[in-house]
């Protein structure tokens, strides 16, 4: 319990270092001017459209509490993951979860753009390799170009897969990384 203490007045120090002094982290009104970091994302977050109001605040503080630290702009997976731990934690714990995340760059998300094109091509790769029927399925249908991955590599699933299956896929994600 100290720990969990420990985490949130860490959370709340952070916050109040981006909102700048004398500026109450809990009072809403002072987070409106302030634009959510995108993350090279285009097109928005589903988890953030379908959030509510109060959903949408804690992602956005979420979010520029990670650019604050990690200064990433280029990580289009980091917003729909921190809206999916948003959904069964509180924030300064999905915080923290991103931020340990981020100690692995690369093993959980790609932080280039570059990479991000190499592990959608290495995807592809790997279905006609090992699953060829499935490829030219799904390579005739454009799935396997570069934005045609976005549902898998930037969105997690969701919007294609029902909420419980895209949280098995989360915690097998968080084991294993994106091998």
């Amino acid at each position: 319990l100290s720990k969990a203490r420990v985490l949130d007045a860490a959370y709340d120090r952070l916050l109040e270092n981006i909102l700048g002094e004398g500026k109450d982290i809990r009072d809403d009104a002072n987070w409106e001017h302030m634009e959510t970091p995108t993350y090279g994302r285009s097109g928005g977050s589903h988890v953030e459209a379908n959030a509510s109001p109060e959903g949408k605040l804690a992602m956005k503080k979420v979010l520029l509490a990670l650019h604050q630290i990690l200064g990433f702009d280029y990580a289009p997976m980091v917003p729909n993951l921190t809206g999916l731990f948003l959904s069964c934690m509180n924030e300064s714990y999905a915080f923290c979860a991103m931020r340990e995340f981020a100690h692995n760059v690369g093993y959980y998300y790609s932080c280039q753009q570059k990479e991000y094109h190499a592990w959608s091509k290495a995807f592809g790769i790997i279905m006609m390799k090992l699953h060829s029927e499935t490829y030219d399925y799904l390579d005739s249908r454009g799935v396997l170009e570069v934005d045609g991955l976005k549902p898998i590599f930037q969105d997690m699933f969701v919007g294609i897969l029902q909420p419980e299956h895209v949280k098995r896929i989360i915690d097998i994600f968080t084991l294993e990384g994106l091998k």
